[in-house]
């Protein structure tokens, strides 16, 4: 027996589900009953879904303001108005001038040639990822510090963050707490927030299995049956960059481009 999600609805919900806030709530005797207790702590771990999805689309933002506004525009203009599919701001690179000496791309002269390999992070890429986004880690990593800011004793602010199986290390530790473990995908190669993950309970019996899935659904708050495009990414892709370019080329060679603002 198991349960679906994805790793971006799994690690929120797991860091709603530990929110000291909740934690407290669940540990003080209450003389309510265990459907107005069980109501309150769903209402509470909703709201806390709503601020870390928040605290994520605003870690996405604060990595968009790197960039100068041609660089935006490039981006923009490349790869789209949703921010999420920018390499550049999946890995966290400088601004584009900065990386090549120039402080504006508009002090380049139409007929310099191309660099290809001065920015790779610009360019466009076939191959998969086999990192987490920065904008996430940053993120994931700032809610940890913020708990152990509420809550001294919040264990899990020891462990370092720096790549994707940081990340999954942390997660796999807080899903133990619920008697749970994240079942051994054969993929190594790629890790991406929306990848498919699935809970399997650590009981042999399967009784046992059945009473474990069912509260860890229910404390973390899981639907039985995952969206196709989990609520999560909608609204990271709802962060976009508008923004009016003309590419200014004089022969059909590789050549540098005038960033303009149509107003």
């Amino acid at each position: 027996m198991s349960l679906c999600t994805t790793r971006i609805a799994l690690a929120h919900a797991v860091l709603a589900a530990l929110h000291p806030s909740l934690t407290t709530f669940r540990d003080i005797l209450l003389p309510l009953p265990v459907e107005l207790h069980l109501r309150i702590c769903a209402d509470i771990h909703a709201i806390v879904t709503h601020q870390l999805l928040l605290s994520l689309q605003e870690s996405l933002r604060s990595t968009l303001s790197y960039l100068c506004e041609d660089c935006k525009a490039y981006n923009s203009h490349v790869f789209g108005s949703c921010i999420v599919d920018w390499p550049c701001i999946r890995t966290g690179a400088q601004c584009f001038c900065a990386t090549t000496g120039y402080s504006t791309a508009r002090t380049r002269m139409s007929g310099d040639t191309c660099e290809p390999d001065c920015s790779p992070s610009f360019m466009l890429s076939c191959r998969k990822y086999s990192q987490p986004p920065m904008y996430f880690i940053t993120h994931f990593r700032n809610i940890l510090s913020e708990y152990s800011s509420l809550d001294p004793t919040f264990p899990y602010t020891k462990f370092p963050l720096r790549n994707g199986n940081d990340i999954d290390t942390v997660l796999s530790i807080m899903l133990s707490t619920f008697g749970c473990q994240t079942k051994t995908s054969s993929k190594v190669d790629n890790w991406d927030i929306a990848d498919e993950i699935i809970l399997v309970t650590r009981d042999s019996v399967t009784d046992k299995q059945q009473v474990t899935l069912a509260r860890l659904r229910l404390t973390l708050q899981l639907t039985p049956h995952p969206d196709s495009i989990p609520l999560h990414m909608v609204r990271l892709r709802a962060v976009t960059h508008q923004y009016s370019v003309r590419l200014d080329t004089s022969t059909g060679e590789c050549i540098n481009v005038l960033f303009e603002q149509q107003r």
